[in-house]
């Protein structure tokens, strides 16, 4: 055990303390479990957890006791309000810097930060490498409609947890591949996923951006056939996809086909925070981080406004003649239009 846990990196120390914190509040009470993240018995080295209640008032951390009772905005000024927006069943890397318990001095902090249960479980490293855009490599961020291909492959440590358990033929302690495509809906909006394979497959939809978020809906077989097929509305918020199968350990292909339509309702006036223009068509930045576009007779011959990302959050834009590039709040980038990023 301990020579596995030192090949751990400091990003998969810090996932793992935040995976363990919430079995604790699973298994223990919640009482319990505050006074284990109040004590110093918690900290290993620079690897600690600190927990705050669902309005963001601070009930446990050991390294800094002086903040148990103020709010995460508060004592966290300058990403107090990151950590808020995380929702239900989220996660999110947030990068700041922050005194470094062991060394005493401000050092780059990457806090991992997941909410359970409406309480915010947070744990991080100091300095090293950044985290990736995604800190579970099993998860694609996806731009709402589209079509993605993908397989399941033998010895995948892409796995169902939700499959195992099913009451719908699901073999308890077995190994079921799967993918997972994570979305944000800025409205309501009917959403229609369909899993197509030349296997048996099995659909999920759980809610937040993380694969062990609560299912929102499931299917086996779309009109007895071996594909599955989900269709219902959806509140705005974060979704994730669960492509897996029917029979444990199956390889095989699929395609997951995603269509997302709503009543798009346009901000009003002054709620934007970046406007970017082509040739025939501009593009701008909500408020809210999603992107609108408008176009004249010519301003869509390449998909300028029809292709444009209908979920996610982006900070930035830019357009050429007949297409535009934005970046999303994760760093990740996407382009539309005459031309396309990978």
């Amino acid at each position: 055990e301990g020579d596995v846990e030192s090949t751990f990196t400091e990003q998969q120390k810090a996932v793992a303390a935040v995976i363990e914190a919430r079995a604790r509040i699973q298994a223990e009470t919640l009482a319990r479990a505050i006074s284990h993240y109040k004590s110093p018995d918690s900290i290993d080295s620079e690897i600690y957890v600190w927990l705050a209640a669902p309005r963001g008032k601070i009930v446990a951390d050991a390294t800094m006791p002086e903040l148990v009772g103020q709010n995460i905005a508060d004592a966290y000024p300058k990403v107090g309000q990151e950590i808020l927006a995380v929702e239900d069943f989220q996660s999110r890397w947030i990068s700041h810097m922050w005194q470094n318990p062991a060394t005493g001095q401000e050092e780059p902090k990457h806090s991992y930060v997941f909410r359970f249960l409406t309480f915010y479980i947070v744990s991080g490293y100091y300095g090293g490498t950044p985290p990736p855009t995604s800190a579970d490599p099993c998860i694609m961020t996806i731009d709402g409609a589209g079509t993605f291909t993908g397989n399941w492959e033998a010895g995948s440590s892409c796995l169902s947890e939700n499959r195992p358990s099913s009451d719908e033929g699901g073999k308890a302690g077995a190994d079921y591949y799967a993918s997972f495509y994570t979305f944000t809906l800025d409205q309501v909006s009917d959403v229609i996923i369909n899993l197509t394979s030349n296997e048996d497959t099995y659909l999920y939809l759980l809610k937040g951006s993380g694969r062990d978020g609560a299912i929102v809906d499931s299917n086996d077989d779309d009109s007895d056939s071996k594909n599955s097929r989900i269709k219902r509305s959806l509140d705005a918020g974060a979704y994730t996809i669960e492509a897996t199968t029917y029979a444990p350990e199956t390889e095989g292909n699929f395609t997951l086909a995603v269509e997302i339509t709503g009543d798009e309702q346009p901000p009003s006036a002054g709620e934007y925070i970046a406007i970017s223009s082509g040739a025939n068509h501009v593009c701008a930045i909500a408020a809210n981080g999603s992107i609108m576009c408008w176009g004249n007779d010519d301003g869509d011959s390449h998909g300028q406004v029809s292709n444009r990302p209908t979920s996610g959050r982006f900070t930035q834009l830019s357009s050429g003649d007949n297409h535009t590039c934005a970046l999303r709040e994760d760093g990740t980038l996407i382009c539309w239009g005459s031309i396309e990023v990978p």
